[in-house]
């Protein structure tokens, strides 16, 4: 599956949960981005089998007997993992062996609170590193304030720029950059799991 295709679709299935009338708006939006993380890693989860890789998010809680939490250091993190020989009973335990995605998800409109989420992908050593913005005023001078940042993180990087919550009714659909050549370019044919930049 193509990288823009998984965030098309993730966006199509957060914009069809059904939320309850009567949500303030600060609820709604929260609602929203839960929605949007929730189906980010269901598309992660159909592209990587379950005997190799665990998608990690804070809403799921899909690995919690194997690993005791949700959400492991990003939004949603897709990892390698392997079995061991527990040290006092003949069970085995999974661990994390590698990284494969590491993902966060920012829709608040300040690049301030952008940067600060987006630096910490440079702290991960995941091949795949995918950043999210909402749809700003200014789209490409939000996104070239964010070139310096992705620009330090190692493997390939891409960002996906969606409308905030409060437009998902009327905003376009979701677009997806990769950084080549020190810019943000249009993802085009990367697929997701590609062997790097």
């Amino acid at each position: 599956m193509r990288v823009t295709e998984l965030i098309q679709m993730a966006f199509e299935r957060a914009r069809a949960v059904r939320l309850p009338d009567g949500y303030n708006r600060q609820r709604l939006h929260q609602k929203r981005s839960e929605a949007w993380v929730q189906a980010l890693a269901h598309h992660f989860q159909t592209e990587y089998p379950r005997e190799r890789c665990r998608v990690f998010s804070k809403y799921d809680d899909s690995n919690r007997a194997d690993f005791g939490l949700n959400e492991l250091l990003f939004d949603v993190s897709v990892c390698e993992v392997e079995r061991t020989n527990a040290a006092k009973a003949p069970t085995h335990l999974l661990y994390v062996s590698g990284a494969v995605w590491q993902v966060e998800s920012e829709l608040e409109k300040n690049s301030r609170a952008a940067m600060l989420d987006f630096s910490k992908l440079v702290l991960g050593r995941a091949p795949n590193k995918l950043f999210i913005v909402p749809l700003a005023d200014d789209p490409v001078a939000f996104r070239d304030a964010l070139l310096p940042v992705a620009k330090c993180c190692s493997g390939r990087v891409f960002l996906a720029v969606v409308p905030h919550p409060e437009d998902w009714d009327r905003e376009p659909a979701p677009e997806a950059f990769i950084l080549a050549g020190g810019q943000w370019v249009p993802c085009g044919n990367q697929t997701v799991q590609g062997d790097g930049p």
